[in-house]
């Protein structure tokens, strides 16, 4: 099993957003085995997102139990280190426990079958 924190640094879309970047952060649960099995039961990893190696990518902002951001603008340079230090402790408080918690194949299977809002859900789930 692997664990990844994913990093996107954007460029705002709006014309009308100060800021001069928005950070995106996903977390990765990877368990290869488990997407083994799925890609010989699909046959086709377009099903699978075309991503056969994910087993769960969540935003970060999603983890938490009070539904976050899922993405953080920093709107100059001086904002870095305060936007840093709100995402450093979003992943130690709500990130981390999440990857405790979904370290199996069957922890994960259990949370999908409890309906865990921090799980991908429904159809074709």
């Amino acid at each position: 099993m692997k664990h990844v924190i994913e990093f996107h640094f954007a460029k705002p879309t709006y014309f009308d957003d100060a800021a001069i970047c928005n950070v995106k952060v996903y977390l990765e649960i990877q368990i290869p085995e488990l997407n083994s099995a799925t890609l010989g039961i699909l046959g086709d990893a377009y099903l699978l997102a075309n991503a056969p190696d994910l087993t769960v990518r969540q935003p970060l902002g999603q983890l938490r139990s009070k539904k976050g951001p899922y993405e953080w603008p920093v709107n100059s340079l001086s904002e870095c280190d305060r936007v840093g230090k709100k995402i450093i402790a979003i992943l130690v408080s709500a990130g981390i426990p999440f990857c405790d918690q979904y370290s199996t194949i069957d922890s994960i299977i259990a949370g999908v079958e409890s309906a865990d809002a921090r799980l991908p859900g429904g159809k074709p789930f």
